[in-house]
């Protein structure tokens, strides 16, 4: 036990959390609403062949505190995804630091 921090105890939870929260209705009725079911590994590899804009954060770096990565997404996993850039490099994409994506078009989904 660490002297410099006064003993806590955590409250009990037995519930589950959801990993997302359903997208709530628009006005203009363009929301999509997901099923928790729904990560975002699974919806990428859904729309693998689409552009994208991929927000990411780094918290820890001074110099890529936040960026955004644009291009095709080109494959995606559990933890990343492959995205064609707009300048035909590749880059790997941790989803650990993902934030959100945009798509100009319509995406596929469950």
């Amino acid at each position: 036990m660490n002297p410099n921090y006064p003993n806590t105890t955590l409250p009990n939870y037995t519930g589950t959390m959801p990993p997302y929260q359903n997208i709530p209705n628009s006005s203009n009725g363009n929301a999509i609403n997901l099923s928790p079911e729904e990560y975002a590994e699974s919806l990428l590899k859904l729309n693998m062949g689409k552009y994208a804009e991929f927000y990411m954060s780094y918290a820890d770096s001074v110099e890529w505190r936040d960026r955004v990565f644009k291009g095709i997404i080109r494959d995606s996993g559990r933890d990343y995804t492959v995205l064609e850039q707009d300048d035909g490099s590749y880059v790997i994409l941790w989803l650990v630091y993902l934030d959100y994506v945009i798509f100009p078009e319509r995406i596929k989904h469950n």
